[in-house]
C-alpha cells in the first residue's frame, strides 16, 4: 500500500507541479535530479541524494565551464548566495550545490545556491552511506516508478 500511495503522490505530482506547491512541507525535497528536471524526492531518500551529491565524483566535474568552477567554489566558501544563468544551473545538474528557485522583491527569478553540507545542517540530514550506495538506492527508486536509470546525471557521463 505504501508503494501505492507513493505512485499516486508521484502521478500528482508530475500531472499538477502546482499541486506540489500545497505540499512542499518537511517530507518532500526537491532536487534537479531526474533528466535535469525538478524531482520531488521523499525524506526516505534524502540520505541517498546527499551520498551522491556531496562525493565530488568526476561525473560532477568533467567538462564544468569555468565560470561554473568560479561559482562553484564561491558557494562552497560562502555556504549560500545567490545566482542565476547557465553556471547555476550546471551546478544544479550535477549536484554540486543545492538550488532552489526564488523570487526576488524586484520580481526577479534567481536560484538561491547551497553547499551541500548547509543543506544538510539545514534540514537535519545526514548520510552514512557512499556513493555507490546512494545511486543504488535512487537507480532502484527510479526502476520502481517505471524511469531508467539513464534519466540521472551520472549515467549519461560514465558511458563511453
Amino acid at each position: 500500500m505504501y508503494v501505492q500511495i507513493q505512485l499516486i503522490l508521484t502521478a500528482c505530482l508530475l500531472a499538477a507541479p502546482s499541486f506540489a506547491q500545497e505540499l512542499k512541507f518537511a517530507e518532500l525535497g526537491d532536487f534537479r535530479l531526474v533528466s535535469g528536471k525538478v524531482t520531488y524526492v521523499h525524506r526516505w531518500l534524502w540520505p541517498a541524494v546527499l551520498a551522491v551529491a556531496s562525493a565530488r565524483a568526476p561525473w560532477q566535474f568533467a567538462r564544468l565551464s569555468a565560470p561554473a568552477r568560479d561559482l562553484y567554489e564561491s558557494v562552497e566558501r560562502q555556504g549560500t548566495l545567490l545566482a542565476t544563468g547557465r553556471p547555476a544551473k550546471d551546478l544544479e545538474r550535477r549536484l554540486l550545490v543545492h538550488g532552489e528557485q526564488i523570487h526576488t522583491e524586484a520580481g526577479h527569478h534567481e536560484i538561491r545556491l547551497e553547499s551541500w553540507s548547509l543543506w544538510a545542517d539545514r534540514v537535519s540530514c545526514h548520510s552514512t552511506l557512499s556513493a555507490s550506495e546512494g545511486r543504488r538506492q535512487l537507480e532502484s527508486a527510479l526502476r520502481t516508478l517505471g524511469g531508467a536509470e539513464a534519466l540521472l546525471p551520472w549515467s549519461k557521463e560514465e558511458s563511453p
